[in-house]
């Protein structure tokens, strides 16, 4: 079993590549609207809003506000709790930001021809080519900024974050999920019990990470075989108050076994 994250720009075939490898695989296939939907089931949050927050459109209001960090937040739980069920082919842009340390995660990133993807973006949205490369040029740079705000990644795109980078104007998509499928079937990228154990614990910083985050934005949680650490600079005052209103909180979400409040 393992986990398959394919990062791909906008007009690179990334739905039908991860499609098609889940389909060899026999796994279950996500997108990014799965994946917000379930975010915003979870914390009764508009989709509209959380897909802002993964489009890079949230206002200098939002982002000063910690808004967007919350929303982010959101939706790297709803992420980590769908790729915890194993058996999983996803495919976006940035989510491959949201996890790592896990082995039996295959991240793949696609490329294409820049001119290519102008020119399918221009006869898809039925614009020019100039407004359709800025468009493109703007998305990419609004994904960067994001990547080095709230992940502090300079390169969102550097190789170095992948285990695979096919580049799809040289392929055909079919020969590219071929690939992909065979890498995934590879010894490196099956689960065992230390890897599954890691993904669990991410799972669980995240999700109480999620649910804590609304009252304290510079949390941070450590999660380790149902042991939670949590940390903020806000609890230098009155912390006896906020440890017992995060206790309430936190100690009855499934998987914690333990909690502490350094």
């Amino acid at each position: 079993m393992s986990v398959v994250i394919i990062s791909a720009d906008s007009f690179c075939n990334g739905e039908e590549v991860a499609k098609t490898v889940a389909s060899h695989l026999n796994y279950k296939c996500i997108g990014r609207e799965i994946m917000i939907a379930e975010a915003a089931q979870r914390y009764s949050i508009p989709k509209t809003k959380l897909s802002e927050a993964m489009n890079d459109s949230s206002s200098l209001l939002e982002i000063l506000s910690n808004t967007q960090t919350r929303h982010l937040a959101y939706i790297q739980a709803a992420f980590l709790s769908l790729l915890n069920l194993d058996q999983t082919v996803f495919y976006g842009q940035s989510e491959h930001l949201f996890i790592e340390g896990v082995s039996h995660v295959l991240k793949v990133r696609l490329l294409a021809d820049f001119e290519e993807r102008v020119g399918l973006k221009a006869e898809a949205e039925d614009i020019s080519k100039k407004k359709a490369r800025e468009s493109l040029l703007k998305e990419s740079a609004a994904r960067q900024k994001r990547a080095r705000l709230f992940f502090s990644v300079d390169d969102e795109t550097d190789p170095a974050l992948f285990d695979l980078v096919l580049d799809v104007s040289q392929i055909e998509p079919a020969e590219a999920a071929a690939a992909i499928t065979e890498m995934a079937k590879d010894v490196k990228f099956q689960a065992i019990t230390y890897s599954l154990k890691c993904m669990k614990d991410i799972e669980l910083s995240c999700r109480v990470r999620a649910a804590l985050i609304d009252s304290y934005p510079d949390i941070h949680i450590l999660a380790k075989d149902g042991n939670v650490s949590i940390r903020s600079k806000i609890f230098k005052k009155k912390k006896k108050d906020k440890v017992l209103a995060i206790k309430k909180q936190v100690e009855d979400m499934n998987g914690v076994s333990y909690m502490e409040v350094l």
